[in-house]
């Protein structure tokens, strides 16, 4: 089998130099004003989200799933959140791909072709289980068993990890985040228009929400 994400350098090599590029430039200047409008924009690439989308404020997560401060908001932040402001329609939750590397660009692209109403389960999984498949230096061993686990077959892995063009669509919504909103690290966060960066308390949520009004 081959690995495509990880194995195909020209695909790879092309998209890395781009990201590289782009994160020089988010780096070296301050962050660009981020009106709201721009923000939610509708793209070719559709928003994983969660909530009622006609909720008064939008939460927008950039993340990557090898991202151990991305897994800690997911484990400790994230559940009580969810509880106050998404589950009582408070706020709409968007998780936007931001793939630090070749092996959480392949995760993000199991969980959106894993399909809408699994995408969350897949992503939930990749957080809570990241030391195990991230950091064991056996990603071909241990991705297809954990997606096993959340129904996906060994056939549609490969399928999933040859496809280009899902490969180019997740890689342009972090081209997108760098270079219209100066996302440069993860997991950066905008509560409505107001940005947020690292792995912050909850407190800090609850005071960004209620400045929205």
């Amino acid at each position: 089998m081959t690995f495509a994400v990880l194995t195909r350098r020209g695909a790879i090599a092309g998209i890395a130099a781009a990201l590289t590029a782009s994160t020089t430039l988010a780096q070296a200047e301050d962050p660009p004003a981020v009106t709201l409008d721009k923000l939610l924009e509708a793209t070719d690439v559709p928003d994983l989200w969660i909530g009622d989308p006609t909720a008064k404020v939008t939460i927008v997560e950039y993340a990557s799933l090898t991202c151990t401060h991305c897994a800690r908001f997911h484990e400790d932040v994230w559940p009580e959140l969810r509880k106050r402001y998404v589950d009582t329609g408070k706020i709409r939750f968007v998780l936007r791909e931001f793939p630090l590397d070749p092996l959480s660009l392949a995760a993000f692209m199991l969980a959106r072709a894993a399909g809408a109403d699994r995408r969350e389960a897949y992503v939930d999984a990749f957080f809570r289980k990241q030391s195990e498949w991230a950091f064991n230096g056996r990603p071909l061993d241990t991705m297809p068993a954990l997606t096993a686990q959340l129904g996906m077959k060994r056939e549609e892995f490969d399928a999933v990890l040859k496809n280009e063009a899902l490969l180019t669509s997740i890689s342009q919504v972090r081209v997108r985040a760098q270079s219209q909103f100066g996302v440069n690290s993860t997991p950066t966060f905008f509560v409505g228009t107001e940005r947020l960066v690292g792995a912050r308390p909850i407190a800090n949520f609850e005071a960004a929400i209620a400045a929205q009004g």
